[in-house]
C-alpha cells in the first residue's frame, strides 16, 4: 500500500512540476496567454493539494522562482518596460502555495471526518 501511495505522490508532484512550468513558458510567450497559464497552474496546484493531502508540498510552488529567472524580459513586448519573468512567477507562486496547502488542510479536515470501518469487509 505504501508503494501505492509513494507512486501516485510522486506523479502529482510531477503533474504539478509540469503544470508550473507550463505556465512559465506561457507568461514568457506573452501571446496573450496569461489566463490559460494562471489556469494550468491552479488546477494542477489543487491537484496536487487534494491529491497528497501533504500541506507540506505548498513550499514546491517556490520552485518555480528558479526556473524562471534565465528567462528575463517577456518575448514579444510591444509596450513600456515590462518586469521580468521571475516577478510574475514569484507573486503566482504565492497564490500557488496558498492554494496547494488550502486543498491540502481541506482534504485532511474531510478525511477526518469520514466515519472509519470497524468490521472486516466481506
Amino acid at each position: 500500500m505504501a508503494v501505492k501511495e509513494r507512486t501516485k505522490n510522486t506523479s502529482l508532484v510531477a503533474v504539478y512540476l509540469a503544470g508550473a512550468a507550463t505556465a512559465v513558458i506561457l507568461f514568457n510567450a506573452n501571446i496573450g496567454a496569461g489566463e490559460w497559464a494562471l489556469a494550468i497552474w491552479g488546477i494542477s496546484s489543487v491537484l496536487l493539494g487534494w491529491g497528497t493531502g501533504k500541506p507540506a508540498l505548498a513550499l514546491l510552488a517556490f520552485l518555480a522562482i528558479p526556473f524562471a529567472i534565465p528567462f528575463g524580459i517577456p518575448d514579444n513586448y510591444e509596450f513600456s518596460e515590462p518586469l521580468p519573468i521571475w516577478w510574475t512567477v514569484a507573486v503566482c507562486s504565492l497564490f500557488s502555495a496558498a492554494l496547494i496547502l488550502i486543498s491540502a488542510v481541506v482534504k485532511l479536515v474531510v478525511d477526518a471526518k469520514k466515519p472509519r470501518r470497524s468490521g472486516a469487509s466481506r
